[in-house]
């Protein structure tokens, strides 16, 4: 990014946004979905509106825990996330689970996009 517009876009996203909790592990198995799953539905239950990002690439679990099923679609300001609502709160997630057809098959990465 050279300039200050391509920053400024970037961020825009996250204007409203309060607080960003990073929850991340060089070793699979540890807990960190089940960790995520907790603190968003704790928050939730407690009236906010929280946002997840399931970014494992290799077998999303994330969107099992939090009940979220179907496909996310696409606007001109992007992915809309899935949402629900849980106590007084909401949960909104993407995940790479709802980008496939079979949400229970494995997403499998072949070429660059494994190695990257």
């Amino acid at each position: 990014m050279n300039d200050k517009n391509e920053t400024t876009e970037v961020y825009s996203g996250t204007a409203g946004v309060k607080r960003i909790i990073g929850v991340l592990s060089g070793k699979g198995g540890v807990g960190k979905s089940t960790t995520v799953a907790v603190v968003a539905f704790n928050l939730a239950h407690r009236g906010f509106s929280v946002g997840v990002l399931d970014a494992d690439l290799c077998g999303p679990s994330l969107s099992k825990m939090i009940g979220l099923k179907g496909n996310i679609h696409s606007c001109d300001q992007g992915w809309v996330p899935l949402s629900q609502s849980v106590g007084t709160g909401r949960i909104s997630a993407v995940s790479m689970s709802y980008l496939v057809e079979n949400q229970n098959q494995a997403v499998i990465w072949r070429g660059p996009k494994k190695t990257a």
